[in-house]
């Protein structure tokens, strides 16, 4: 039996052009984590990746792990500014 496909699932070239999208948005708000936490490279790396994925050099499951990767390793410092930031 096949498994039904969701109404949420996306095309590859959907993810990619949401990729871009969503790199576009982290990269605004990027330089003030990398203020409160210099030297700290992972988020940019995630972001790296992810345009990775977008340019169809890399596959989604790399991405992820990747992304979750950084994401477990990775203490976001919170500053006001970081809250109000939007794309």
């Amino acid at each position: 039996m096949a498994k039904e496909r969701s109404p949420l699932t996306r095309s590859e070239d959907d993810r990619r052009v949401l990729i871009v999208w969503a790199v576009a948005c982290a990269e605004r708000a990027l330089p003030l984590f990398e203020e409160a936490a210099p030297g700290d490279d992972r988020p940019r790396e995630a972001l790296a990746g992810a345009m990775a994925f977008a340019r169809g050099e890399m596959r989604i499951g790399v991405v992820r792990q990747l992304a979750a990767t950084r994401r477990r390793s990775l203490t976001w410092p919170h500053t006001p500014a970081v809250s109000r930031c939007t794309c």
